[in-house]
């Protein structure tokens, strides 16, 4: 076991706190076979703040491409968004889809959520049911003070990315946001970088900015 967590194989929560931190994990019932129909992809647009922390405006969709013939179903599943354990989650929106929990109602009404920790990071939980050739989706904004450092006049952000084990890649952007006034180091004084990618495991992205 030891070994297999060396190799980041073993499915482990990470907890370093020197990185903010985002983990999107699916849980499918039912029976079917539903989630091989499902894409997943997830744009998080990352406003950098200039004196404490980030804000994250995530977009999250659910895409099933699936006709609904067994094994094929309506994808019923249940979303654990990890994060930072001191985030602070300011906005749920629901864009399109069936959010209605399935199987208890300790679920918050209107928007259907609920906020607990798990593996020393913050959970929200929630319910995203996608039928067959449709898709569903929610935004949510998310305050964040981990993984941000302001020393000599440089402000350091790193976050890390975990990929749920055992599933296919998805489609990851990354859409980031200097202070005005400010720039990244080793650009022509650009303030806005956009990194697309597909998440097939972990990723860790860090960005440093100097004002202009």
């Amino acid at each position: 076991q030891t070994k297999i967590q060396q190799l980041n194989l073993g499915a482990t929560v990470d907890k370093d706190v020197t990185h903010d931190y985002l983990y999107s994990h699916s849980s499918n019932i039912g029976g079917g076979k539903s989630s091989l129909n499902v894409i997943e992809s997830i744009t998080d647009n990352v406003q950098i703040d200039l004196e404490n922390g980030v804000t994250h405006n995530i977009d999250l969709s659910r895409t099933h491409n699936g006709d609904g013939q067994w094994p094929d179903s309506k994808n019923i599943n249940n979303v654990k968004l990890l994060v930072s354990k001191n985030a602070v989650l300011e906005e749920f929106n629901i864009i399109k889809g069936n959010f209605i929990p399935h199987m208890n109602n300790s679920f918050k009404r209107e928007p259907e959520y609920k906020i607990s920790d798990e593996a020393d990071r913050k959970k929200i939980s929630f319910w995203m049911n996608t039928i067959p050739k449709s898709y569903s989706e929610i935004k949510l904004k998310i305050k964040s003070t981990d993984g941000y450092r302001k020393e000599e006049g440089i402000i350091t952000y790193s976050l890390l990315i975990q990929k749920q084990p055992g599933t296919l890649s998805y489609p990851y952007t990354f859409n980031i946001t200097t202070p005005e006034g400010w720039k990244f180091i080793g650009t022509d004084g650009q303030n806005y970088l956009s990194i697309k990618t597909d998440l097939d495991k972990d990723k860790l992205v860090q960005v440093k900015l100097i004002p202009k």
